[in-house]
């Protein structure tokens, strides 16, 4: 009997023992196959969507700064604060500005539309315009000189008119004292607006201009629409809302509007990505309060 059985072991698997062994083989790792490429493409898809969130929160973050520090130096009267509401779902654009000295400059002999003066009287002591007195803008003048030395000798400087609420950046390229006067000079140009002793102003001040562009988040520093700065790449859409302190809402913030009024700004994000041929989005929203409210 025992000679027999081993005699029947020795002649191994039948071709139909093979086959199913085989076939067992291969549907086990077909399935390992299936379960390691599905995975695969979890992890992938967690991945992008894992970068688009990083990379719309870095682009919040950049854009939270210049927001809590929006109106720095700013009157109330001051458009610190633009919003304009893009048509429809298209997206807005966010503009905030803040003052980098303490001084400001009243502007003390009018400046006519189109006119090509380099020379700006911020203050003569012949005349009886109130803050044009020269003893009172000495500070002013040094501290303005000093900023401009310090920044290679040009600055960008601003023209306010807080009656007509119109202004321009000109570049502020020099200065001049005389027994009774100060003067700054801007480099030759064309003055686009009038600008009245009586409501304008001068600034050293700093813009930014946040807008989306062919899916870029840029910011235009300045209005030099000529080298935007690239913020974050991927968006689909910019949304931004001002929440006021009365409780109200507004889509569009204009320069006649009272910026330390706002509570808070929202603003929201939306990242799109492909992936397998499926578009993948993701909105990150945040809302800053521009700090230097406090201070008015």
């Amino acid at each position: 009997m025992l000679k027999q059985f081993l005699h029947g072991y020795d002649k191994g698997f039948t071709l139909t023992e093979l086959l199913v062994v085989s076939f067992l083989g291969l549907s086990m790792l077909a399935l390992t196959l299936s379960t390691t490429a599905s995975n695969r493409r979890l992890y992938k898809h967690d991945l992008i969507r894992t970068k688009i969130n990083q990379n719309l929160r870095v682009g919040l973050d950049i854009l939270g700064i210049d927001i809590r520090e929006a109106g720095e130096n700013l009157p109330p009267t001051f458009p610190a604060v633009e919003l304009i509401n893009g048509a429809g779902s298209a997206p807005d654009e966010l503009i905030v500005r803040r003052n980098l000295l303490d001084e400001v400059f009243n502007v003390c002999q009018a400046i006519t539309a189109l006119s090509t003066n380099t020379n700006i009287t911020v203050a003569d002591n012949t005349l009886t315009t109130p803050g044009c007195d020269k003893t009172s803008n000495a500070t002013g003048f040094s501290n303005w000189q000093a900023h401009r030395t310090a920044h290679s000798g040009s600055v960008k400087a601003y023209i306010f008119d807080r009656v007509a609420h119109v202004g321009e950046f000109f570049d502020y390229i020099g200065e001049q004292s005389t027994s009774n006067a100060y003067t700054i000079n801007r480099a030759p140009g064309t003055w686009a607006h009038s600008f009245p002793v009586s409501s304008s102003s001068i600034y050293v001040l700093e813009e930014w201009r946040y807008r989306l562009q062919n899916g870029v988040v840029q910011i235009i520093s300045n209005q030099d629409t000529a080298n935007p700065l690239d913020v974050v790449d991927g968006v689909s859409g910019f949304q931004v809302t001002a929440y006021m302190q009365d409780s109200s809402t507004k889509t569009s913030f204009g320069v006649t509007d009272t910026w330390t009024q706002i509570r808070a700004l929202d603003i929201s994000i939306t990242g799109q990505a492909s992936f397998e041929g499926q578009n993948m989005s993701k909105t990150v929203s945040a809302q800053f309060f521009p700090r230097n409210i406090l201070s008015n």
